[in-house]
């Protein structure tokens, strides 16, 4: 069961004919909570019932049941100011409270502030009757990050069987390691756009410039497996991307019933890893190796783009003894022998 409840004030005055002011507070609430439960058998005699009747199966499988509960409660507050419908400005400030992260670390304040020019208003704009719209923009703010799914902070426990003395007995263990300070992940963006409309808006032309940087990573960072886990949620180091986004939208036709348009967008982006966990790099899951092998071959590397595969190099299969005798490392390995028969 899902549910939201939200309240917002609105204010809104015309101060003088060139200055406008709207300002809105609020308060969010939200949750989500589910639970599940399963019932399986099989060996019918028949598929008269279907599932109606999982009593009539021979083999009984053990039941199974679920929950889940999460909560996000927001405060927030937004400030838009005009001046002669040229300028404008827009402050925003919330702050966010989710349960999904630890008992010390569960708010996070996002504010965000943003300026535009309509440039179509300018009295110097009316000389050029081609450009029906015209429009600055640059912002800066912040975001954050949620998406971890529930009760990650928590030493969780997870139940198992096992046989002991003959007979099957369930049991219980520890799936993972708590932390208490799991917090937000937070992206910090500055973008600087252009909006322009030609020949009454039939041509429409965005561009945009963007530099966000992402801290506090979420991420399964590998732990000692003497620790008895192999990872471990934690915030880690930052991340930016920046590029340029470009978006071309045209009219073609428009008569009567018949609408032709057409919508062109390409982007370009770099991404680098700025800062880990006082590393230079590592790889992600656990740094146990199984057969000279990584478990997880993601490397982060500072630097480097986020996401690249890691792998050890294969030199060879030892053809001969004399290519095991002229190796640099001591091994007993031996040459592949392959059996023919003719």
């Amino acid at each position: 069961m899902g549910w939201l409840n939200e309240n917002t004030l609105n204010y809104t005055r015309q101060l003088t004919p060139k200055h406008s002011l709207n300002a809105l507070l609020g308060y969010t609430i939200q949750g989500l909570t589910t639970e599940g439960v399963t019932a399986n058998a099989n060996t019918f005699t028949n598929d008269f019932a279907l599932y109606n009747n999982l009593g009539a199966g021979s083999s009984l499988v053990a039941p199974g049941s679920s929950a889940s509960d999460w909560r996000l409660i927001s405060y927030l507050a937004r400030i838009n100011y005009g001046f002669d419908d040229r300028f404008l400005l827009t402050l925003t400030g919330r702050r966010d409270g989710s349960s999904r992260f630890g008992p010390n670390e569960k708010f996070g304040f996002f504010p965000s502030g943003a300026l535009a020019w309509k440039l179509a208003n300018e009295k110097w704009m009316k000389n050029l009757p081609a450009i029906s719209d015209a429009k600055l923009r640059l912002s800066y703010g912040f975001s954050g990050n949620q998406e971890i799914g529930n009760y990650k902070y928590l030493a969780n426990i997870s139940s198992s069987s096992y046989i002991l003395g003959g007979q099957l007995n369930s049991g219980a263990f520890t799936s993972g390691i708590s932390n208490p300070d799991l917090r937000w992940e937070r992206n910090a963006q500055f973008d600087a756009g252009l909006d322009v409309g030609l020949l009454n808006n039939r041509i429409q032309f965005t561009t945009d410039y963007y530099i966000k940087t992402t801290s506090d990573l979420l991420f399964n960072v590998g732990v000692p497996t003497s620790s008895g886990f192999s990872t471990t949620l934690k915030n880690i180091g930052s991340i930016q991307n920046k590029g340029i986004e470009l978006s071309l939208n045209t009219i073609n036709i428009d008569k009567g019933s018949f609408r032709w348009t057409s919508e062109f967008n390409i982007t370009f982006n770099q991404n680098k890893i700025l800062t880990l966990d006082g590393r230079q790099e590592f790889t992600t899951g656990t740094d146990a190796l199984i057969f000279a092998t990584s478990i997880n071959p993601i490397l982060l590397r500072v630097g480097s783009p986020l996401g690249n595969f890691y792998g050890r190099v294969m030199d060879g299969i030892f053809q001969n003894q004399a290519e095991v005798d002229a190796s640099a490392q001591k091994t007993t390995a031996k040459p592949v022998i392959f059996a023919t028969r003719t």
